[in-house]
């Protein structure tokens, strides 16, 4: 199984072990592979044979609730599996190795008093910060993802009359957007 189209490879495995004859088809016939076909599984569940042959493929890669019921319904999934199915759907972003920060690391940034310093994920999570950090920017007590406060903080903790961060109206003229930078640090935004 590929990594990278865990839900594809899921929807394949559930097909190949979907005995035609259970859901009301002919068993007869050649069939080069075991299970149902990508067609009877489409028409099954209401949908293109296009549309579910993307989904396996990983050319779609957000389909609906009702698409996610839909396929559990024709594969006969139980409530736990259905629910996987789901999260296979709609990946949460996960805590992972590169979100834990070290003891030496902690140790290190304690020691400085008159540094501000913050360690962030790739997400823009702040991980740990200084205290300085804190004093200089005090919204990260309330939001700790630097992303989300560059588009939603002004620098002076105030509204501006349009509404908009002064950072995002910063941004302009300086080269490229800060949507293509957030884009490429989270994939399933651009998709």
């Amino acid at each position: 199984m590929r990594n990278d189209n865990p839900l594809g490879d899921f929807l394949r495995a559930r097909r190949e072990h979907t005995a035609p004859g259970g859901l009301g088809l002919p068993a007869g016939g050649r069939r080069r592979v075991p299970g149902l076909r990508r067609d009877e599984v489409a028409v099954l569940a209401g949908m293109s044979t296009d549309y579910y042959v993307r989904l396996e493929q990983g050319r779609e890669r957000h389909p609906s609730a009702e698409v996610i019921n839909a396929l559990g319904r024709v594969f006969g999934l139980d409530a736990d599996a259905l629910a996987h199915l789901h999260q296979l759907a709609r990946p949460q972003h996960r805590a992972s190795e590169s979100d834990h920060v070290g003891p030496g690391l902690i140790a290190l940034l304690q020691r400085w008093h008159d540094t501000p310093a913050i360690v962030q994920n790739r997400y823009g999570d702040v991980l740990a910060c200084t205290g300085l950090a804190l004093a200089i920017h005090p919204s990260l007590t309330r939001d700790r993802n630097l992303v989300r406060l560059l588009f939603s903080t002004p620098p002076n903790g105030r509204s501006s009359p349009t509404g908009r961060s002064r950072h995002v109206k910063a941004w302009r003229g300086c080269g490229p957007t800060p949507t293509p930078v957030a884009r490429a640090s989270r994939p399933w935004w651009a998709s």
